[in-house]
């Protein structure tokens, strides 16, 4: 076999052990970029028919001698934030306009009122075909 085919070949294994790593509860990034991977990778061949359990016998291997290959348990903890936070304005649910116009209302808010029910206007009178 030529060297090229060797490294396509370990190629293949590499990116099939990318999503086996995650499914058996091992950092995929870890597992590949390691020496041990490396080593296992070149004595896998995708062809043969025991590949998978091979395929995951090397890589149930590998994480048991390197236990800080493990996944955390959820999603990735984010640093802590250092100053304070500006995040901007607090969201809030959209309102309708009739429901916005309802409110200004309440509020006595006459001004916002009138400009609700002329955007609610101009908004139905787009709407109309022409």
């Amino acid at each position: 076999m030529s060297e090229r085919d060797t490294q396509l070949r370990t190629a293949t294994v590499s990116q099939h052990a990318g999503t086996a790593a995650g499914q058996a509860g091992v950092n995929p990034a870890a597992l590949l970029g390691s020496t041990a991977w490396q080593q296992a990778a070149v004595g896998l061949d995708p062809a043969a028919p025991d590949y998978a359990q091979r395929l995951a016998w090397a890589i149930q291997t590998i994480a048991a001698q390197n236990p800080w290959m493990a996944q955390p348990a959820g999603p990735p903890q984010l640093p802590a934030r250092s100053g304070g936070h500006f995040g901007g304005a607090p969201t809030a649910t959209t309102m309708s306009l009739d429901e916005q116009i309802i409110e200004a209302q309440k509020a006595g808010n006459w001004r916002k009122v009138i400009s609700l029910q002329n955007q609610k206007l101009t908004a139905a009178h787009q709407q109309q075909p022409q």
